[in-house]
């Protein structure tokens, strides 16, 4: 039986090996981006400004499109990217400092990869394999994988009673197959139960709305007919982030959907002292584009615990809960699956070219 299952490890491990490779390695770069962005692109990294959003908005629309909705995209409250309305397949961002206005360059958020950035690539690719809805599905089946061969190595290589410091510790001297086997233990036994944690919470993080929609406990958008739907133009921006933070004054501004005809409201995302997340909080509120009135609210904070812990996933995922030594645990967790997947193909490597030695001496 434990044959069976060290040949279905091998053979499991060998046939995604290369998926796990790219995800780790995508992780490990991702995990710092947001805050080196930052620094290159002299964010002022005070309190963003309602003020400040009305009148980089005007300009945005004079100069680039119309804006569709804004979110969190450096470390500090200040950076946000501004996403266009889509035109014949192609999707710009804008980069602001929402505290005071100033435009920071553009992108291209969707369209051709050949006119991406590097950089946003990896993103997509670490999320979704470039593929959407469908690619981030594929992205969290990879995931659950691989916590399961994981945690298949660890029932395999368990150590016996009075027998944990010996594979913890590798014995010094021993070379060739035995030197990598003892290592890949070690190091599979160091970092295991923080890579399984990981991997877990960003493999079911990708289903947090189904998984709130099903268990009824996330946040509800209002019924359209609630709604006025006379074809005034909508509040500024500014008026809807006032009627949201007054709602829940200790929040930040997280996340802004401008209203459209089919749904005219502001969605507002916060973030609040109780969430894990530290920049993109889903204490969320939807605000009426005509009156200013605030339709519903939800906050993780004052929600049901399954639905706090729902929500924390993509915090626990990328180490956001925690500030730096968070992230850079995250970092160590993908520089270790690079490592023993590295191992791993190395000590199949060396026994391939045993098993033809042997064959051929045979011969």
């Amino acid at each position: 039986m434990k044959f069976r299952l060290i040949r279905w490890h091998r053979y499991l491990s060998l046939a995604v090996l290369a998926v796990w490779m790219l995800q780790a390695a995508s992780g490990v770069i991702l995990t710092f981006h947001r805050g080196v962005e930052d620094r290159i692109m002299g964010v002022s990294g005070k309190e963003s400004d309602p003020e400040a959003i009305d009148r980089v908005f005007a300009h945005i629309k004079r100069d680039y499109g119309k804006p569709t909705e804004m979110f969190a995209g450096g470390d500090g409250p200040a950076r946000f990217d501004v996403l266009l309305e889509e035109n014949e397949g192609r999707q710009i961002r804008v980069w602001i400092d929402a505290a005071d206005g100033r435009i920071l360059g553009s992108d291209l958020w969707s369209g051709p990869f050949a006119e991406q950035r590097w950089l946003h690539l990896i993103f997509e690719f670490h999320n979704s394999f470039l593929n959407g809805k469908t690619g981030k599905k594929i992205a969290s089946v990879s995931g659950v994988l691989l916590v399961t061969n994981l945690l298949l190595a660890l029932w395999m290589v368990w150590p016996r009673h009075g027998k944990w410091r010996e594979n913890l510790i590798p014995r010094q001297g021993l070379k060739g197959t035995s030197a990598i086997f003892v290592w890949h233990r070690a190091i599979g036994l160091w970092f295991l139960p923080i890579g399984v944690v990981l991997i877990l919470a960003g493999s079911i993080m990708i289903w947090r709305g189904e998984l709130e929609g099903a268990l009824e406990i996330g946040p509800l958008p209002p019924a359209v007919s609630e709604i006025s739907t006379a074809s005034n133009p909508p509040l500024p921006p500014s008026t809807a982030i006032a009627a949201a933070t007054a709602r829940y004054p200790d929040g930040k501004l997280a996340v802004l959907v401008l209203p459209s005809e089919a749904k005219p409201w502001f969605l507002i995302r916060l973030t609040r002292p109780g969430e894990l997340r530290r920049t993109l909080g889903t204490t969320t509120v939807y605000v009426d584009a005509l009156t200013g009135e605030i339709q519903s609210a939800w906050s993780p904070v004052d929600a049901p615990k399954l639905a706090y812990i729902i929500d924390s996933l993509y915090a626990v995922h990328t180490g956001e809960w925690g500030g730096f030594p968070s992230r850079l645990l995250v970092l160590a967790t993908g520089v270790w699956i690079i490592t023993m997947i590295i191992l791993g193909v190395a000590l199949w490597l060396d026994r391939q070219r045993k098993q033809r030695t042997r064959r051929d001496s045979t011969q």
